[in-house]
């Protein structure tokens, strides 16, 4: 089962909140520019405590579905809650690991991710399941990764961030994960058979009380680099 360093407790559920105020425009950006619209069948992985999650619901209507999972019970119930309370009846949640889950054949228009291979030993399985099973043949899928290795500090208690920043990397290799997976999305979508892979990377500069509220450390001022890859199946003419 995957690692996830924000935790999934309140606290990790308060800071995917700011994480959303700073990254949220640039994912409905990149959605749409991807080709999400009215009508889809969406699976997103990793849907956290839902604020892409009904996003999403939103851009596709009433008469598109989305297919939400996370291995959290406690941030399912989260986005549950949501969904209730602002009337999204096309939106399906489901707890699964990702590591070990055998997706459906040809049931998604698109697949979403943000900041979830990541934080998985096996992200190239994933993929190739996502390509080779899950994605209808024209369907297509937007993942965004980060790269810890690529973040940078300004400000003072550089060495003491910097330190920070080593600290979490070796934090996923004890995990199998890799923090540094942002950079390596754009050949594993390739190597996962994904054609026509566009890659944008985007940068976000955020303040030192925000980095400090969701990663609980001492305060800087980070600009954290956010690869975002349009990743398209195009078989059909």
């Amino acid at each position: 089962m995957a690692h996830y360093a924000l935790g999934t407790h309140q606290l990790g559920s308060q800071a995917l909140d700011i994480q959303e105020r700073i990254i949220g425009d640039e994912t409905r950006t990149q959605l749409l520019k991807a080709g999400l619209r009215e009508g889809m069948a969406v699976w997103e992985y990793g849907c956290g405590n839902g604020a892409s999650t009904l996003e999403i619901a939103k851009i596709i209507g009433p008469n598109g579905h989305v297919t939400a999972f996370d291995q959290s019970d406690a941030q399912l119930q989260r986005v549950k809650d949501k969904t209730k309370r602002l009337g999204h009846t096309n939106v399906t949640l489901r707890m699964i690991d990702l590591e070990t889950w055998e997706p459906p054949t040809g049931v998604a228009d698109f697949v979403f991710g943000r900041y979830i291979l990541m934080h998985l030993q096996n992200p190239h399985r994933l993929l190739a399941k996502s390509y080779d099973t899950l994605l209808k043949d024209g369907g297509c899928a937007l993942y965004a990764e980060s790269s810890w290795k690529d973040t940078t500090f300004t400000g003072p208690f550089l060495e003491e961030l910097n330190a920070f920043k080593q600290s979490v990397i070796a934090l996923g290799q004890t995990k199998g994960a890799d923090y540094n997976f942002g950079r390596k999305l754009k050949s594993a979508m390739e190597c996962a058979g994904f054609k026509g892979v566009r890659e944008e990377c985007t940068t976000f500069t955020f303040s030192d009380k925000l980095f400090a509220d969701i990663f609980f450390h001492s305060p800087a001022r980070v600009g954290c680099t956010v690869s975002c890859k349009r990743l398209y199946k195009r078989e059909c003419a």
